[in-house]
């Protein structure tokens, strides 16, 4: 009851399915009436099923059908996503159902940032409890920032209010509901309204309830410690980077393999097996070129260091990047530039005369020192 309450109800709910602009409302404190309004969704039906796809790519590269095909692609990329998401290692904004009794006691003078705890609400799973300060630091300040911008809009109102240009609790209300949950921080403000009033106020309780678990993210795995301990768990979420990674080097970076559109099944396995063995060939190459790139050649340090914490490059690889030269003074690469300094090297088919029937040879090129050290490693590898 009353209109304060149902104006920021209808408000909310408004801005929730974004179709206030739909509706004529009317409100009292006990009723709530509405209706649709038919022009304003008959001009808006007008324009269902249009969409405009905006590219810069000139159409000498992509015609208009190309271009639609090329956006449709990016399906391909969401799902990969979202299979790699819940597999096996799964991340879910569990933690706030966790009492406080499941958190370690240490975190409260910050002696710890990893634990596994139970809870029976995941029977069967663990729960990997993380604790990043970073991340703490940053959703406060996050935090801050929405009730800060959440109060400003409401005081624009208030002054509206106040001004005499806002009146009803009715009105009041529909324009504080969309203020409150533009930011989604409703949850931590205490409103009052009248026919000619409006104050509200932070809830000190609730901030602080949630601030208590910023910077703590829980990692939920079925895999057995015996494969997995807690450390190795958070590795390996992380290490989803990687296939992210993979999948941007497939399609813009290295690889450049284009969607080719296939209708039979053999020929659909054919194409991925070919993009997933071009990508082995070049991760194999930049395992073994480590030395020569600008990658981090200390990888033991990954399976000892804080899983938790931001990951940090070796010493030796800030050297890298600092010199930009090894030792010898020859240049570091990059994967790209080292591939155009490898594709110097050419073989040439010779032929002792000029007759059309005379005997020829090869002669391929001399390699330089860098060229023939990247030929060395290559022939080190074993796959």
């Amino acid at each position: 009851k009353g209109q304060d309450k149902i104006g920021v109800a209808v408000g909310r709910v408004v801005n929730r399915y974004k179709v206030a602009k739909h509706f004529t409302l009317t409100l009292t404190d006990t009723t709530l009436t509405f209706a649709r309004k038919g022009d304003a969704i008959a001009a808006e039906a007008a324009l269902d099923g249009i969409y405009i796809i905006r590219t810069s790519v000139k159409a000498e590269r992509l015609d208009s059908a190309s271009c639609v095909r090329h956006y449709k692609s990016l399906s391909q990329v969401e799902r990969a996503f979202r299979s790699l998401k819940t597999v096996d290692l799964k991340v879910r904004p569990i933690h706030h159902r966790l009492s406080d009794r499941a958190l370690p006691a240490a975190w409260l003078v910050d002696e710890t940032n990893l634990c596994e705890i139970t809870h029976p609400d995941y029977p069967g799973e663990r729960l990997v409890a993380c604790r990043n300060p970073e991340l703490a630091k940053l959703r406060a300040h996050k935090r801050a920032e929405l009730l800060q911008a959440t109060e400003e809009d409401l005081a624009k109102i208030a002054a509206r209010v106040e001004a005499g240009r806002l009146k009803g609790q009715d009105k009041i209300g529909v324009a504080v509901g969309r203020v409150v949950n533009r930011y989604k921080v409703a949850k931590h403000f205490a409103l009052t309204l009248t026919d000619t009033t409006l104050t509200f106020a932070r809830k000190g309780d609730a901030i602080a309830a949630e601030a208590a678990l910023d910077g703590i993210y829980i990692i939920r795995t079925s895999v057995t410690p015996e494969r997995l301990d807690s450390a190795s768990c958070v590795r390996h979420y992380k290490s989803l980077s990687q296939v992210e990674r993979a999948f941007r080097s497939m399609k813009t970076v290295d690889l450049k393999v284009r969607p080719i559109h296939h209708r039979l099944s053999d020929r659909v396995r054919a194409h991925i097996f070919l993009c997933m063995l071009a990508y082995y060939v070049e991760w194999h190459l930049k395992e073994a070129w480590r030395e020569l790139l600008f990658a981090d050649e200390d990888q033991a340090a990954k399976t000892t260091r804080d899983p938790v914490a931001p990951a940090e490059r070796s010493a030796g690889a800030k050297a890298k990047v600092a010199r930009r030269c090894h030792a010898d003074g020859t240049p570091i690469h990059s994967f790209q530039t080292l591939l155009t300094e490898l594709a110097t090297i050419v073989r040439n088919t010779c032929r002792t005369s000029a007759e059309d029937d005379a005997p020829t040879f090869t002669v391929t090129t001399q390699p330089n020192p860098l060229q023939a050290r990247a030929m060395e490693l290559i022939d080190t590898l074993a796959v």
